[in-house]
């Protein structure tokens, strides 16, 4: 029997590490000294709640991005912001005219420098301070999809490497690791050419490749008969959900349990939102929880 623990940036909390987007805008705050960057981030999650959403989790990081009217901005803004991503763009010529190609590429300069902080900010994070969870008992024939870009598991726990599959830190050996941090892309997005749009050439480096993963074969686990699958921290955002729905289908004879940590079990949002999943998958199981408390 093989038990598949699929971990989102939920586990990484649990062990006390600083792995929240609020962790993450405070460190492009410190490195852009409050300005550049983080003032567009900073304005977009503005308007974003200001439209009656929250900005607190990664899940809506997509939707707060498309909050970045930089056309709206004034030539003083556009300046400042030219300067600290040394983009060339005439700030008089970018506001007077908004011109889409003045846009398309300081945005294009935004999304590749907040893919670039991104991964500054990984590197700082030392899973060998998090706080080891007592209620975690690994044994031998687990297995592990892991979707942080943290090695909480092997520095805690000294899961062999082997065992867990990081589906967005992967091995470079020109760069150590490649991390993929990302969005959904959709086939309207792509033909989508609005003067407010972020998404244009630069989307390359903040689009998840989730289609290319699956064919790839990345959530395959063709030697396993899995037939427990337990849900830690695991947020089932629209852009990850086809990874969970392939090994759904892939392991659908085998699946006896399907359990969410107790924590998430108890939110009420958390626990309709995978009941309605799994039922929608074709799994008649209930959907049970487990401890996760330390």
């Amino acid at each position: 029997m093989t038990r598949l623990f699929v971990l989102g940036n939920g586990f990484d909390r649990a062990h006390c590490l600083n792995t929240d987007y609020s962790d993450f805008k405070k460190f492009v705050c410190e490195k852009e000294a409050g300005g550049g960057v983080y003032t567009v981030i900073n304005n977009a999650e503005q308007n974003y709640i200001n439209c009656g959403n929250s900005s607190k989790e990664w899940k809506n990081f997509e939707e707060l991005l498309g909050g970045i009217k930089l056309a709206c901005y004034s030539s003083e803004e556009i300046r400042a912001l030219n300067e600290s991503l040394e983009a060339g763009i005439d700030p008089e010529k970018f506001i007077k005219s908004e011109e889409f190609d003045q846009i398309s590429k300081m945005n294009s300069l935004i999304l590749v420098r907040i893919n670039e902080l991104f991964n500054e900010w990984i590197d700082t994070i030392d899973p060998k301070k998090g706080i080891i969870n007592k209620c975690l008992d690994i044994n031998e024939n687990d297995k592990f999809l892991n979707f942080n870009y943290t090695t909480t598991l092997e520095e805690l726990y000294g899961v062999d490497k082997k065992k867990i599959n990081y589906l967005h830190r992967k091995d470079s050996n020109r760069e150590g690791y490649r991390y993929i941090f990302g969005l959904e892309e959709y086939e309207e997005r792509k033909a989508k050419r609005d003067l407010y749009s972020v998404f244009n050439q630069a989307n390359r480096y903040l689009i998840k490749p989730v289609a290319c993963l699956i064919q790839n074969g990345e959530v395959d686990y063709p030697n396993d008969k899995i037939e427990e699958i337990y849900f830690w921290g695991f947020s089932l955002s629209k852009v990850d959900m086809p990874y969970i729905e392939r090994i759904f289908k892939c392991h659908k004879s085998t699946i006896k349990t399907v359990k969410l940590c107790k924590y998430q079990y108890e939110s009420e949002d958390e626990y309709v939102k995978f009941e309605k999943f799994i039922k929608q998958s074709g799994l008649d199981i209930e959907l049970g929880y487990f401890d996760d408390n330390t």
